[in-house]
């Protein structure tokens, strides 16, 4: 019967003794000692390789009799101590009702709470509360769509691109200073008149201009049109809702230009100190 060696003369127990006295060190002194990326190369791939090789130059086993049985226990002991008290000083998670909060040891080993915010869960997709906050909404887009909308109903292409035009051309003015704002419906409503008159398209235009001049005094009863900045906007979504994409294939554009000529003729009467 071989005859066993003392415990303190095994290689395996050495080379896992200093492996966890390695990992030990690096939870209480963090990063500073030891990078964990090194101890996770370490423990994960190298120690497992070293106690393969180990096992082949193994050739007698560990005593349990006496007092190196009871050396072996202590040694044990202490070292999953160790162990339990390096992950002591790791942050701790506290959910309470009243919040979350974070269980933290000082540089002077003197616990303290400190409260947080909010805890993300990166195993579960975030969640954004009972009432997660939505994007204001544009007060001028359902004039813009029931622009487009009641456009599509008439189906005369030369002539919607005439009325984007009118309605592009007063904003255009506003901003340059030619036209004053307060004035900006009734230049719209005096060159819309003529193109439609040209067009003899005005019955076929009344639904639609309807539809648009109650939205819009809609949003003036609810405070939206207010100073230069909120007429510019209505202007500006009616604009966008006529000026629809695919239109360009079947304009007449002869005719267009003749219309537009007509729209700035129009609206030259409305220059700032024009009589109107």
């Amino acid at each position: 019967m071989r005859q066993g060696k003392p415990f303190w003369k095994s290689k395996t127990i050495w080379v896992n003794a200093l492996t966890l006295l390695l990992s030990i060190l690096t939870a209480l002194a963090g990063s500073d000692f030891v990078d964990p990326k090194v101890v996770a190369i370490i423990t994960g791939i190298l120690i497992p390789i070293v106690n393969i090789l180990l096992r082949f130059v193994t050739n007698q086993p560990i005593s349990s009799e006496g007092s190196g049985r009871r050396y072996v226990r202590i040694a044990v002991f202490g070292l999953i101590c160790a162990g339990f008290a390096s992950t002591a000083v790791a942050d701790v998670l506290l959910v309470t009702k009243s919040g979350y909060y974070l269980l933290k040891t000082g540089s002077d080993g003197v616990p303290y709470v400190e409260q947080i915010d909010q805890v993300i869960k990166l195993d579960e997709p975030e969640d954004p509360g009972p009432n997660p906050p939505q994007p204001p909404k544009d007060p001028f887009e359902k004039l813009k769509r029931l622009a487009s909308s009641e456009a599509a109903k008439v189906n005369e292409p030369t002539t919607r691109k005439a009325l984007a035009k009118v309605y592009g051309m007063v904003a255009d003015r506003i901003e340059s200073g030619d036209l004053d704002y307060s004035r900006a419906f009734e230049a719209v409503s005096a060159a819309s008149d003529a193109v439609l008159g040209v067009t003899d398209s005005a019955g076929k235009w009344a639904p639609w201009r309807k539809a648009v001049s109650d939205e819009i005094a809609r949003l003036q009863q609810q405070g939206k049109l207010v100073g230069q900045d909120g007429t510019l906007k209505a202007l500006r979504a009616v604009e966008a809702g006529l000026d629809a994409e695919g239109l360009g294939e079947n304009i007449d554009w002869e005719r267009l230009l003749k219309l537009i000529e007509l729209i700035l003729k129009i609206l030259l009467s409305f220059n700032n100190g024009g009589a109107g």
